[in-house]
Formats: C-alpha cells, structure tokens, sequence
C-alpha cells in the first residue's frame, strides 16, 4: 500500500493582466461594478477501487501534480484574478474609470467510481473524506475570492494621479501587493491545518 505523507496540495497560482486601458478626456462619473465577476468550477478526477488501499493508490497516482515539487496530491485549488479599466483623464489628473475584476477558481477532487458490490463501511469512510476535503478546499476558493473582491475596492478608491502611466503602474502594484498577501494566506491556511489534515481530510489505505 502507498500512503502520501501529505495529503492535499494546493497550488495558487494568481495570473494577473490588466486589459483594454483607454484614455478618455471628457468629464464622466467613476464607473465599476458592485462585485466581481466569480467563476467556480470543479474537475474531477475518476478513480476506481473495492478497498482503501486500492484508492489510496489512485490517488497516489492520478491525483493533481503540484507545479511547484512535482508531487501528486488528491485535490487542488486553483485561483486567478484579473482586472482591466479605463483611465478618465481631465486637466492635470488621471483617475480610474469602468474597473472590471474578475476571479477564476478551479477546485480538482477525486470521483469514486464505486462498484455495485461496495463494502457500506467503505461507501461511508469515503464520504466523510470527500466531505472534509472539500471543506479544506473551500478555505483556499475563499481565499480567492476575497482577493478578487479586495482588489475591485482597492481601485474603486484609488486616488487620482498626475499622469495615466503613473496612475497604471501604482495600482497595477497595489492590486498585485493584494494577490501576494492571499498567497501568504493560502500558505498559512495549509500549514495550520496541515493540509486538511486537522480538519479530518485524510484517507490511509
């Protein structure tokens, strides 16, 4: 039997971009949405197996690999945030109009395939797993989300600058100084719960 010493991994990756910056010059009120946009999905990836040491092994081989060690884990959380605005350019001042953000979270879990025959015992241990890995993978989809959300009122009040250039490249670095900080939470998140493990997403063959 193979058992992982680790049993979830998330990855966050934030890919950011700033898109379709327009210079206006005329004299209009800011415009930007209420919320992000919030995409959601999840992928599953089947497994099969009549006992636990025959999932813990598909796991172990078909699970999401981690892009960072290379290693397999049984589930993962993926978040990208992006934003794009205008600049409304008057006088000597440039501020940010039409603000956009958007977060994309992809959550990767694994699906029993459970045979007729399935032992109840075995039906109920997986369920519970599922139910507990879900819950840590949750923690890191919130993550995203809040980053998304921080970033759309980060630059709903960004101040006005001087020049449009400057305005892009200040909050352009404050959005992305947003996205470091939720990295940072995401690593604390796992480090606390030792990867789901202290809130019960641990399945040994």
């Amino acid at each position: 039997m193979n058992r992982s010493p680790n049993l979830l991994k998330q990855i966050l990756v934030a890919i950011v971009s700033c898109l379709a910056v327009i210079l206006i010059h005329s004299i209009a009120p800011i415009q930007a949405q209420s919320q992000p946009v919030v995409a959601v999905k999840t992928v599953y990836y089947p497994i099969k197996g009549a006992t636990a040491g025959q999932l813990r092994q598909q796991m172990n081989q078909l699970g999401p690999i981690s892009q960072t060690s290379g290693q397999r884990f049984d589930a993962r959380t993926d978040w990208y945030v992006r934003w794009n605005y205008q600049y409304l350019s008057q006088a000597n001042s440039c501020q940010l109009t039409a603000i956009r953000v958007r977060a994309d979270v992809s959550v990767t879990l694994p699906q029993w395939k459970q045979p007729a025959n399935a032992a109840k015992g075995l039906v109920n241990r997986w369920n519970q797993y599922i139910k507990a890995l879900r819950l840590h993978e949750d923690g890191h989809k919130d993550n995203g989300i809040a980053t998304s959300q921080e970033i759309l009122q980060l630059l709903k009040r960004f101040p006005a600058k001087s020049s449009c250039s400057e305005l892009g490249v200040a909050a352009n670095k404050a959005a992305q100084g947003i996205i470091s900080q939720y990295n940072q939470r995401d690593l604390d998140y796992d480090r606390k719960t030792q990867h789901g493990v202290t809130q019960g997403a641990v399945f040994s063959g």
